[in-house]
């Protein structure tokens, strides 16, 4: 069976997941994360052709290292402020915030869109542009 779990945890969070039971496909979503640090969390049945399946308007998470270059300070520190990279040139769709939240595995820093501010330790340009629904973590 094919459940949509939502959840908010750092950011919000749509995983298509095949589980047998809505408790074991909210458990799989989490993937390690405590549930009681989800402030938001629910499944739901979903007629999809499979699991990886997601809507162009839905956050997609990629537990990969972060693939791009990441421009920061001349010191090589994460940039404090937007101001600071859009007066390098860089759009928006440029900038990543990176956030950062303690799990049982360790340490994982996620990249997303630059609107985030909750554990956000800073900010990163790259070349490439996002889809302001994508996001990556690495855990340390």
């Amino acid at each position: 069976m094919i459940y949509k779990v939502y959840g908010t945890y750092q950011y919000r969070v749509y995983k298509y997941i095949d589980a047998d039971s809505k408790d074991e496909a909210i458990s799989i979503a989490c993937q390690g994360q405590p549930l009681h640090e989800w402030a938001v969390k629910t499944a739901y049945k979903e007629d999809v052709e499979s699991a990886i399946q997601t809507r162009p308007d839905e956050t997609v998470v990629i537990k990969e290292d972060f693939p791009f270059e990441e421009i920061r300070t001349e010191s090589g520190d994460l940039f404090h402020t937007l101001e600071e990279v859009k007066a390098l040139g860089y759009t928006e769709d440029q900038i990543w915030s990176v956030v950062v939240a303690d799990t049982d595995e360790g340490h994982t820093y996620s990249y997303g869109p630059c609107e985030h501010w909750i554990d956000r330790l800073g900010y990163v340009a790259t070349k490439e542009k996002h889809d302001g629904n994508t996001y990556y973590e690495e855990t340390v």
